[in-house]
């Protein structure tokens, strides 16, 4: 954690997870007008599950800085007015299993209780990601639109918005918020995919993502662990977490489980340190919610994160992305995203209450 102790108390109560102690130490400065403490204010209140006060800070900065983003986020929030977010049916344990692993672990999902779909699961991405039109035919409430960038250089218009229910295996999950994107053409694993299930269930459980077993196991977060590596919680979903790069550069990872066939994607200041030849091949056809993307591959000699390493892992440059995750490495000396290629032989366990991760 040395690299980030430049942040304020607050700030770092909010990287911990330490929710109640991030509020008392960031509400002095918020109220003064410091727009940093009112994000930081409004993602503690998200994830304490009192959108109410996210949505007065989100309408605090929409009229300091004017930026629609805000606007809609308070909008957004405002559609579960007298409701408990992310409210759970089921208690104890739920296993999830996959309809295939690889390139990316798959699911099934139901949306409001009567329409299934495949979704791919993806710590890189914060909520529930759900095709427009699948959105629509379920009846899912929709605050509006903002345009958004993501990591392959792409833009898009991200809806925000609410579902009645969302349910995966035995877990069922009541008045869940939504982001709305174009899946249109996405096939996985041979699943024609209609979403993506990102990180906001996940922290609300203890969570292994078990690769060689085919399977997705939330247990109680009550439940923690006694041993594994400190990880911390950037904005709305970046876990962040040391590794080692080709046993000479220490850099700080997202772990972003959402990269189909990728091991790493490492920052241009870490491409440049650590001497990392980029050949001319340039790879099209991928995609990530921005739509296609364009790509140069290279192999990653040796990663290491947390004492765990893989070696001759498949590692991507986006060339069309000069911003590195803006929304983090404005922050944070973020290095790189370390992805599905690097775990997938592992089952990956994040606790968000000790905030710490195993890999077994």
């Amino acid at each position: 954690m040395d690299d980030l102790l430049t942040h304020s108390p607050g700030t770092l109560a909010l990287l911990r997870n330490r929710l109640d102690e991030a509020v008392d130490l960031l509400t002095p400065p918020a109220r003064a007008g410091d727009l940093q403490a009112m994000e930081d204010l409004a993602e503690a209140a998200y994830r304490r599950d009192d959108f109410a006060e996210s949505a007065h800070w989100h309408r605090r900065l929409a009229q300091a800085t004017g930026a629609p983003g805000h606007d809609l986020a308070a909008r957004r929030l405002g559609l579960f007015r007298g409701r408990v977010p992310y409210r759970m049916e089921r208690a104890g344990t739920a296993v999830v299993p996959f309809e295939s692993t690889d390139p990316l672990p798959v699911i099934t999902v139901r949306l409001n209780g009567r329409e299934s779909a495949a979704f791919f699961l993806d710590t890189g991405g914060h909520e529930v990601y759900v095709d427009r039109a699948l959105a629509e035919k379920a009846g899912a409430q929709v605050a509006g639109a903002v345009e958004r960038g993501y990591a392959g250089g792409r833009r898009a218009m991200e809806g925000q918005g609410r579902l009645e229910s969302f349910a995966m295996g035995e877990l069922e999950v009541r008045d869940v918020p939504i982001r709305t994107l174009d899946f249109a053409g996405t096939v996985i694993g041979g699943h024609t995919v209609l979403g993506a299930v990102g990180s906001a269930i996940l922290h609300r459980h203890l969570t292994t993502i078990d690769y060689p077993a085919g399977r997705l196991v939330l247990r109680d977060r009550s439940r923690t662990l006694a041993g594994g590596h400190p990880f911390w919680l950037a904005g709305t979903h970046y876990a962040l977490t040391w590794g080692t790069l080709n046993r000479a550069h220490r850099l700080l990872l997202f772990i972003d489980t959402g990269g189909t066939g990728v091991g790493l994607v490492p920052s241009p200041e870490v491409i440049a340190r650590a001497g990392i030849k980029l050949g001319d091949d340039l790879v099209e056809g991928g995609r990530d919610g921005g739509g296609a993307v364009r790509a140069v591959p290279f192999t990653v000699e040796e990663l290491t994160v947390n004492g765990t390493t893989g070696r001759d892992l498949p590692g991507v440059h986006f060339p069309d992305a000069p911003d590195f995750f803006p929304e983090v490495s404005r922050r944070f000396p973020l290095g790189g995203a370390v992805s599905h290629a690097f775990f997938r032989p592992y089952a990956l366990t994040l606790d968000f209450t000790a905030m710490r991760l195993e890999l077994g």
